[in-house]
Protein backbone atom coordinates (compact mmCIF):
# COMPACT_ATOMS: atom_id res chain seq x y z
CA UNK A 1 0.00 0.00 0.00
CA UNK A 2 1.24 3.50 -0.84
CA UNK A 3 0.37 5.49 2.29
CA UNK A 4 1.21 8.82 0.67
CA UNK A 5 -1.22 8.07 -2.15
CA UNK A 6 -3.84 7.05 0.39
CA UNK A 7 -3.41 10.31 2.32
CA UNK A 8 -3.63 12.30 -0.90
CA UNK A 9 -6.77 10.43 -1.88
CA UNK A 10 -8.37 11.10 1.48
CA UNK A 11 -7.45 14.77 1.24
CA UNK A 12 -8.91 14.96 -2.26
CA UNK A 13 -12.11 13.37 -1.01
CA UNK A 14 -12.42 15.91 1.80
CA UNK A 15 -11.77 18.79 -0.60
CA UNK A 16 -14.40 17.42 -2.98
CA UNK A 17 -16.92 17.09 -0.15
CA UNK A 18 -16.35 20.66 1.04
CA UNK A 19 -16.56 22.03 -2.50
CA UNK A 20 -19.83 20.23 -3.12
CA UNK A 21 -21.32 21.36 0.17
CA UNK A 22 -20.44 24.97 -0.66
CA UNK A 23 -22.53 24.58 -3.79
CA UNK A 24 -25.55 23.34 -1.88
CA UNK A 25 -25.04 19.59 -2.19
CA UNK A 26 -25.82 17.23 0.64
CA UNK A 27 -24.53 14.03 -0.89
CA UNK A 28 -22.10 12.78 -3.48
CA UNK A 29 -20.55 9.77 -5.17
CA UNK A 30 -16.95 9.52 -6.17
CA UNK A 31 -14.86 7.31 -8.40
CA UNK A 32 -11.71 5.99 -6.77
CA UNK A 33 -8.90 3.80 -7.93
CA UNK A 34 -7.40 1.01 -5.85
CA UNK A 35 -4.33 1.04 -8.06
CA UNK A 36 -1.21 2.83 -6.93
CA UNK A 37 -1.16 5.94 -9.16
CA UNK A 38 2.61 6.20 -8.79
CA UNK A 39 3.23 2.84 -10.45
CA UNK A 40 0.25 2.48 -12.81
CA UNK A 41 -0.59 6.01 -13.90
CA UNK A 42 -4.14 7.27 -14.22
CA UNK A 43 -3.97 6.98 -18.01
CA UNK A 44 -3.85 3.18 -17.75
CA UNK A 45 -6.80 2.61 -15.41
CA UNK A 46 -8.79 -0.52 -16.11
CA UNK A 47 -12.45 -1.20 -15.39
CA UNK A 48 -11.61 -3.60 -12.59
CA UNK A 49 -9.51 -0.93 -10.87
CA UNK A 50 -12.48 1.38 -10.40
CA UNK A 51 -15.27 1.52 -7.89
CA UNK A 52 -17.88 4.01 -6.81
CA UNK A 53 -18.86 4.62 -3.24
CA UNK A 54 -20.61 7.01 -0.89
CA UNK A 55 -18.61 6.46 2.27
CA UNK A 56 -15.10 7.12 3.48
CA UNK A 57 -11.98 6.07 1.63
CA UNK A 58 -10.18 2.87 2.50
CA UNK A 59 -6.41 2.51 2.65
CA UNK A 60 -4.85 2.79 -0.77
CA UNK A 61 -7.85 4.45 -2.43
CA UNK A 62 -7.34 7.65 -4.38
CA UNK A 63 -10.16 9.88 -5.59
CA UNK A 64 -9.95 10.60 -9.31
CA UNK A 65 -13.37 12.11 -9.92
CA UNK A 66 -16.63 13.14 -8.33
CA UNK A 67 -19.43 11.74 -10.47
CA UNK A 68 -22.62 12.77 -8.74
CA UNK A 69 -24.30 14.82 -6.08
CA UNK A 70 -27.74 16.05 -5.22
CA UNK A 71 -29.22 19.10 -3.54
CA UNK A 72 -27.84 21.60 -6.05
CA UNK A 73 -29.73 23.30 -8.86
CA UNK A 74 -27.91 21.10 -11.36
CA UNK A 75 -27.58 17.41 -10.62
CA UNK A 76 -23.87 16.99 -11.32
CA UNK A 77 -21.07 19.21 -10.05
CA UNK A 78 -17.48 18.74 -9.02
CA UNK A 79 -14.41 17.27 -10.67
CA UNK A 80 -11.06 15.99 -9.49
CA UNK A 81 -8.77 15.12 -12.38
CA UNK A 82 -11.52 13.20 -14.17
CA UNK A 83 -14.58 15.24 -15.10
CA UNK A 84 -17.91 13.73 -14.08
CA UNK A 85 -20.45 12.29 -16.50
CA UNK A 86 -23.21 14.85 -17.07
CA UNK A 87 -26.16 12.69 -16.10
CA UNK A 88 -29.50 14.28 -15.25
CA UNK A 89 -31.05 12.70 -12.20
CA UNK A 90 -34.83 13.07 -11.87
CA UNK A 91 -34.34 12.23 -8.19
CA UNK A 92 -31.57 11.96 -5.63
CA UNK A 93 -29.29 9.09 -6.62
CA UNK A 94 -29.34 5.95 -4.52
CA UNK A 95 -25.78 4.81 -4.00
CA UNK A 96 -25.04 1.11 -4.21
CA UNK A 97 -21.97 -0.25 -2.48
CA UNK A 98 -20.21 -3.58 -2.67
CA UNK A 99 -17.32 -5.31 -0.99
CA UNK A 100 -13.94 -3.86 -2.03
CA UNK A 101 -12.91 -6.48 -4.55
CA UNK A 102 -10.42 -5.80 -7.31
CA UNK A 103 -12.69 -7.62 -9.76
CA UNK A 104 -15.86 -5.66 -9.03
CA UNK A 105 -17.20 -2.41 -10.38
CA UNK A 106 -19.97 -1.22 -8.11
CA UNK A 107 -21.62 1.90 -9.38
CA UNK A 108 -24.09 4.51 -8.33
CA UNK A 109 -27.62 3.68 -9.35
CA UNK A 110 -30.14 6.34 -10.17
CA UNK A 111 -33.85 6.80 -9.51
CA UNK A 112 -36.16 7.85 -12.31
CA UNK A 113 -39.21 8.42 -10.13
CA UNK A 114 -40.82 11.76 -11.18
CA UNK A 115 -40.69 14.52 -8.60
CA UNK A 116 -44.46 14.60 -8.14
CA UNK A 117 -44.60 10.91 -7.20
CA UNK A 118 -43.86 10.44 -3.51
CA UNK A 119 -41.39 13.34 -3.35
CA UNK A 120 -40.24 12.40 0.14
CA UNK A 121 -38.23 9.38 -0.98
CA UNK A 122 -36.67 8.17 -4.23
CA UNK A 123 -38.10 5.25 -6.16
CA UNK A 124 -36.25 1.97 -6.68
CA UNK A 125 -32.99 2.50 -8.58
CA UNK A 126 -33.45 1.12 -12.10
CA UNK A 127 -29.85 0.46 -13.15
CA UNK A 128 -26.36 -0.38 -11.98
CA UNK A 129 -23.03 -0.68 -13.77
CA UNK A 130 -21.11 -3.92 -13.26
CA UNK A 131 -18.58 -6.13 -15.01
CA UNK A 132 -19.97 -8.68 -17.45
CA UNK A 133 -18.47 -12.09 -18.10
CA UNK A 134 -17.23 -11.28 -21.60
CA UNK A 135 -18.02 -7.68 -22.59
CA UNK A 136 -16.34 -5.55 -19.95
CA UNK A 137 -18.63 -3.17 -18.16
CA UNK A 138 -22.38 -3.34 -18.69
CA UNK A 139 -25.60 -1.82 -17.39
CA UNK A 140 -28.04 -4.04 -15.46
CA UNK A 141 -31.58 -3.59 -14.19
CA UNK A 142 -31.92 -3.44 -10.42
CA UNK A 143 -35.68 -4.05 -10.58
CA UNK A 144 -38.29 -5.00 -13.14
CA UNK A 145 -38.51 -2.32 -15.84
CA UNK A 146 -41.59 -1.87 -18.00
CA UNK A 147 -41.74 -1.29 -21.75
CA UNK A 148 -41.26 2.38 -22.60
CA UNK A 149 -39.95 3.31 -19.16
CA UNK A 150 -37.36 6.07 -19.03
CA UNK A 151 -34.15 4.62 -17.62
CA UNK A 152 -32.29 7.91 -17.35
CA UNK A 153 -31.24 10.95 -19.35
CA UNK A 154 -27.69 12.11 -20.06
CA UNK A 155 -26.04 15.26 -21.28
CA UNK A 156 -22.99 14.89 -23.51
CA UNK A 157 -19.50 15.57 -22.23
CA UNK A 158 -18.53 16.41 -25.81
CA UNK A 159 -20.70 17.29 -28.79
CA UNK A 160 -20.04 18.84 -32.19
CA UNK A 161 -22.25 19.54 -35.22
CA UNK A 162 -21.42 17.89 -38.51
CA UNK A 163 -19.74 20.27 -40.96
CA UNK A 164 -22.86 20.21 -43.14
CA UNK A 165 -25.16 21.34 -40.30
CA UNK A 166 -22.88 23.68 -38.34
CA UNK A 167 -24.83 26.80 -39.40
CA UNK A 168 -28.23 25.20 -38.87
CA UNK A 169 -27.92 23.84 -35.32
CA UNK A 170 -26.85 25.18 -31.95
CA UNK A 171 -23.09 24.86 -31.64
CA UNK A 172 -23.45 23.61 -28.07
CA UNK A 173 -26.59 21.44 -27.73
CA UNK A 174 -27.19 20.68 -31.45
CA UNK A 175 -30.80 21.91 -31.33
CA UNK A 176 -32.05 22.94 -34.76
CA UNK A 177 -32.07 26.72 -35.09
CA UNK A 178 -34.99 28.77 -36.28
CA UNK A 179 -34.44 30.13 -39.78
CA UNK A 180 -33.32 33.76 -39.94
CA UNK A 181 -33.34 36.39 -42.65
CA UNK A 182 -29.71 37.32 -42.07
CA UNK A 183 -27.80 37.68 -45.33
CA UNK A 184 -24.54 37.15 -43.43
CA UNK A 185 -24.88 34.00 -41.34
CA UNK A 186 -22.58 33.67 -38.35
CA UNK A 187 -19.76 31.10 -38.25
CA UNK A 188 -21.55 29.41 -35.36
CA UNK A 189 -24.78 30.19 -33.55
CA UNK A 190 -26.54 29.21 -30.33
CA UNK A 191 -30.15 28.54 -29.49
CA UNK A 192 -29.99 30.39 -26.16
CA UNK A 193 -27.82 32.55 -23.94
CA UNK A 194 -27.41 29.56 -21.63
CA UNK A 195 -25.85 27.46 -24.39
CA UNK A 196 -23.63 30.34 -25.42
CA UNK A 197 -22.38 30.73 -21.85
CA UNK A 198 -21.74 27.01 -21.44
CA UNK A 199 -19.83 26.93 -24.72
CA UNK A 200 -17.40 29.57 -23.50
CA UNK A 201 -15.41 26.73 -21.95
CA UNK A 202 -14.09 25.91 -25.43
CA UNK A 203 -15.39 28.51 -27.89
CA UNK A 204 -13.24 31.44 -26.72
CA UNK A 205 -10.10 29.38 -27.31
CA UNK A 206 -11.42 27.95 -30.56
CA UNK A 207 -12.15 31.40 -32.01
CA UNK A 208 -8.47 32.37 -31.69
CA UNK A 209 -7.39 29.86 -34.36
CA UNK A 210 -7.95 29.38 -38.08
CA UNK A 211 -9.58 25.99 -38.61
CA UNK A 212 -9.93 26.04 -42.40
CA UNK A 213 -7.11 23.52 -43.03
CA UNK A 214 -8.29 21.20 -40.24
CA UNK A 215 -11.89 21.28 -41.45
CA UNK A 216 -10.80 20.73 -45.06
CA UNK A 217 -8.89 17.67 -43.85
CA UNK A 218 -12.02 16.36 -42.10
CA UNK A 219 -14.24 17.16 -45.06
CA UNK A 220 -12.00 15.62 -47.72
CA UNK A 221 -11.54 12.42 -45.67
CA UNK A 222 -15.18 12.24 -44.48
CA UNK A 223 -14.03 12.43 -40.85
CA UNK A 224 -16.21 13.58 -37.96
CA UNK A 225 -14.42 12.49 -34.79
CA UNK A 226 -11.42 14.87 -35.12
CA UNK A 227 -13.91 17.71 -34.61
CA UNK A 228 -14.66 16.32 -31.14
CA UNK A 229 -10.92 16.09 -30.42
CA UNK A 230 -10.55 19.75 -31.39
CA UNK A 231 -13.33 20.71 -29.00
CA UNK A 232 -11.81 18.73 -26.13
CA UNK A 233 -8.40 20.30 -26.76
CA UNK A 234 -9.97 23.75 -26.52
CA UNK A 235 -11.74 22.76 -23.29
CA UNK A 236 -8.46 21.56 -21.78
CA UNK A 237 -6.65 24.77 -22.75
CA UNK A 238 -9.36 26.92 -21.19
CA UNK A 239 -9.35 24.87 -17.98
CA UNK A 240 -12.92 23.64 -18.55
CA UNK A 241 -11.87 19.97 -18.68
CA UNK A 242 -8.88 17.81 -17.73
CA UNK A 243 -6.76 16.24 -20.45
CA UNK A 244 -7.72 12.77 -19.16
CA UNK A 245 -11.46 13.41 -19.43
CA UNK A 246 -12.08 10.28 -21.51
CA UNK A 247 -9.58 7.93 -19.86
CA UNK A 248 -12.35 5.92 -18.18
CA UNK A 249 -13.80 4.96 -21.58
CA UNK A 250 -12.68 1.89 -23.52
CA UNK A 251 -10.43 2.71 -26.51
CA UNK A 252 -10.80 1.14 -29.93
CA UNK A 253 -8.15 -1.15 -31.35
CA UNK A 254 -6.39 0.77 -34.11
CA UNK A 255 -4.92 -0.83 -37.20
CA UNK A 256 -1.51 0.20 -38.47
CA UNK A 257 -3.16 1.77 -41.54
CA UNK A 258 -5.14 4.23 -39.42
CA UNK A 259 -2.13 5.87 -37.76
CA UNK A 260 -0.78 7.98 -40.69
CA UNK A 261 -4.17 9.63 -41.22
CA UNK A 262 -4.41 10.37 -37.49
CA UNK A 263 -0.90 11.78 -37.45
CA UNK A 264 -1.86 14.16 -40.26
CA UNK A 265 -4.83 15.36 -38.24
CA UNK A 266 -2.66 15.82 -35.16
CA UNK A 267 -0.21 17.98 -37.11
CA UNK A 268 -2.98 20.20 -38.45
CA UNK A 269 -4.56 20.58 -35.01
CA UNK A 270 -1.31 21.47 -33.28
CA UNK A 271 -0.31 23.89 -36.06
CA UNK A 272 -3.67 25.67 -35.82
CA UNK A 273 -2.99 26.40 -32.16
CA UNK A 274 0.66 27.35 -32.71
CA UNK A 275 -0.23 29.72 -35.55
CA UNK A 276 -2.63 31.49 -33.17
CA UNK A 277 0.17 31.90 -30.58
CA UNK A 278 -1.18 29.25 -28.24
CA UNK A 279 2.03 27.59 -27.13
CA UNK A 280 4.07 26.55 -24.12
CA UNK A 281 2.46 25.05 -21.04
CA UNK A 282 -1.03 25.68 -22.38
CA UNK A 283 -0.47 23.23 -25.22
CA UNK A 284 1.95 20.82 -23.53
CA UNK A 285 -0.70 18.08 -23.14
CA UNK A 286 -1.34 18.02 -26.91
CA UNK A 287 1.02 15.24 -27.93
CA UNK A 288 0.62 12.74 -30.74
CA UNK A 289 -0.04 10.02 -28.15
CA UNK A 290 -2.81 12.08 -26.52
CA UNK A 291 -4.46 12.86 -29.86
CA UNK A 292 -4.50 9.22 -31.01
CA UNK A 293 -5.64 8.01 -27.58
CA UNK A 294 -8.60 10.42 -27.59
CA UNK A 295 -9.54 9.46 -31.14
CA UNK A 296 -9.38 5.76 -30.20
CA UNK A 297 -11.88 6.34 -27.37
CA UNK A 298 -14.19 8.58 -29.36
CA UNK A 299 -14.19 6.09 -32.24
CA UNK A 300 -16.19 3.47 -30.32
CA UNK A 301 -17.95 5.68 -27.77
CA UNK A 302 -19.37 8.52 -29.86
CA UNK A 303 -23.06 8.54 -30.78
CA UNK A 304 -24.52 9.81 -34.05
CA UNK A 305 -27.18 12.37 -33.10
CA UNK A 306 -30.41 12.22 -35.08
CA UNK A 307 -33.15 14.44 -33.70
CA UNK A 308 -36.66 13.00 -33.67
CA UNK A 309 -38.35 16.33 -32.90
CA UNK A 310 -40.72 17.47 -30.17
CA UNK A 311 -43.76 16.02 -31.94
CA UNK A 312 -42.36 12.50 -31.54
CA UNK A 313 -42.12 12.25 -27.79
CA UNK A 314 -43.62 8.79 -27.55
CA UNK A 315 -41.17 5.92 -27.91
CA UNK A 316 -42.33 4.17 -31.08
CA UNK A 317 -42.69 7.38 -33.07
CA UNK A 318 -39.26 8.50 -31.88
CA UNK A 319 -37.72 5.26 -33.13
CA UNK A 320 -39.36 5.60 -36.52
CA UNK A 321 -38.33 9.24 -36.83
CA UNK A 322 -34.75 8.42 -35.91
CA UNK A 323 -34.53 5.67 -38.53
CA UNK A 324 -36.07 7.91 -41.19
CA UNK A 325 -33.87 10.92 -40.41
CA UNK A 326 -32.14 12.25 -43.50
CA UNK A 327 -28.83 12.93 -41.77
CA UNK A 328 -27.28 13.29 -38.34
CA UNK A 329 -26.95 16.78 -36.93
CA UNK A 330 -23.68 15.87 -35.25
CA UNK A 331 -21.92 13.51 -32.86
CA UNK A 332 -21.58 13.36 -29.08
CA UNK A 333 -19.80 11.43 -26.35
CA UNK A 334 -21.49 10.50 -23.06
CA UNK A 335 -20.26 8.77 -19.94
CA UNK A 336 -22.99 6.44 -18.64
CA UNK A 337 -24.51 5.62 -22.07
CA UNK A 338 -21.04 4.47 -23.17
CA UNK A 339 -21.26 1.61 -20.64
CA UNK A 340 -24.18 -0.01 -22.50
CA UNK A 341 -23.18 -3.04 -24.54
CA UNK A 342 -24.51 -3.91 -28.00
CA UNK A 343 -27.20 -6.35 -29.08
CA UNK A 344 -28.79 -6.70 -32.53
CA UNK A 345 -32.12 -7.32 -30.77
CA UNK A 346 -31.81 -4.76 -27.97
CA UNK A 347 -34.06 -4.29 -24.95
CA UNK A 348 -33.24 -0.58 -24.63
CA UNK A 349 -32.80 2.36 -26.97
CA UNK A 350 -31.19 5.79 -26.92
CA UNK A 351 -33.13 8.64 -28.52
CA UNK A 352 -32.79 12.38 -28.99
CA UNK A 353 -35.85 14.61 -29.17
CA UNK A 354 -34.82 18.25 -29.60
CA UNK A 355 -31.12 18.39 -28.79
CA UNK A 356 -28.13 16.25 -27.80
CA UNK A 357 -29.60 15.40 -24.38
CA UNK A 358 -30.00 11.63 -24.59
CA UNK A 359 -32.93 9.61 -23.28
CA UNK A 360 -32.56 5.89 -22.68
CA UNK A 361 -35.79 3.93 -22.63
CA UNK A 362 -36.76 0.29 -22.35
CA UNK A 363 -37.96 -1.31 -25.60
CA UNK A 364 -39.62 -4.19 -23.76
CA UNK A 365 -40.13 -5.48 -20.23
CA UNK A 366 -36.79 -6.15 -18.52
CA UNK A 367 -36.36 -8.45 -15.53
CA UNK A 368 -34.36 -7.56 -12.44
CA UNK A 369 -30.71 -8.47 -12.97
CA UNK A 370 -31.02 -8.56 -16.77
CA UNK A 371 -28.41 -6.66 -18.76
CA UNK A 372 -29.71 -3.63 -20.63
CA UNK A 373 -28.33 -3.44 -24.17
CA UNK A 374 -28.72 -1.02 -27.05
CA UNK A 375 -28.05 -1.48 -30.78
CA UNK A 376 -25.02 0.44 -32.03
CA UNK A 377 -26.09 0.21 -35.69
CA UNK A 378 -29.17 -0.04 -37.90
CA UNK A 379 -30.78 -3.24 -36.65
CA UNK A 380 -32.68 -3.67 -39.93
CA UNK A 381 -29.50 -4.67 -41.79
CA UNK A 382 -29.01 -8.32 -42.63
CA UNK A 383 -26.65 -10.60 -40.67
CA UNK A 384 -23.56 -10.19 -42.88
CA UNK A 385 -23.94 -6.43 -43.14
CA UNK A 386 -24.29 -6.08 -39.36
CA UNK A 387 -21.23 -8.23 -38.71
CA UNK A 388 -19.15 -6.28 -41.22
CA UNK A 389 -20.26 -2.92 -39.84
CA UNK A 390 -19.59 -3.89 -36.23
CA UNK A 391 -16.21 -5.42 -37.06
CA UNK A 392 -14.98 -2.41 -39.03
CA UNK A 393 -16.57 0.29 -36.91
CA UNK A 394 -16.36 -1.15 -33.40
CA UNK A 395 -13.78 -3.91 -33.60
CA UNK A 396 -15.82 -6.94 -32.53
CA UNK A 397 -17.86 -9.80 -33.96
CA UNK A 398 -21.36 -9.85 -32.51
CA UNK A 399 -22.43 -13.11 -30.84
CA UNK A 400 -25.87 -12.02 -29.65
CA UNK A 401 -28.68 -14.60 -29.91
CA UNK A 402 -29.98 -13.02 -33.11
CA UNK A 403 -26.59 -13.26 -34.82
CA UNK A 404 -25.97 -16.79 -33.58
CA UNK A 405 -29.28 -17.82 -35.11
CA UNK A 406 -28.14 -16.48 -38.48
CA UNK A 407 -30.91 -13.90 -38.68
Amino acid sequence: MNTAAAREGFGAGKRAAMALRRRGCNGWAWIVTRADPVSTGFSRLKADELTVGDGGLSDGEVVIGVIGCWGAEKGIVGSLGLAPPNIEFPKKPFLSSSSPSSSSFAAATFSTTPEHENPGRPGPPPIRVALTESSGRGVFATRKIETGELLHTAKPILSHPSLSTVQRVCYFCLRKLKSTDSSQPQRVSYCSEECQQQAKGFHDVEMRADWSAYEDYCRSNSLKYPLLVKQLACMVMSGAAPANLLDILQPASLSREMIPEMEEGFGLLRNAFKDSNITGEQISFLTKQWYISILARIRINAFRIELAGALYDDLLSSLAASIEAEAAVGNAVYMLPSFYNHDCDPNAHIIWIENADARLKALRDVDEGEELRICYIDASMDHDARQSFLSQGFGFQCDCPRCLSGD
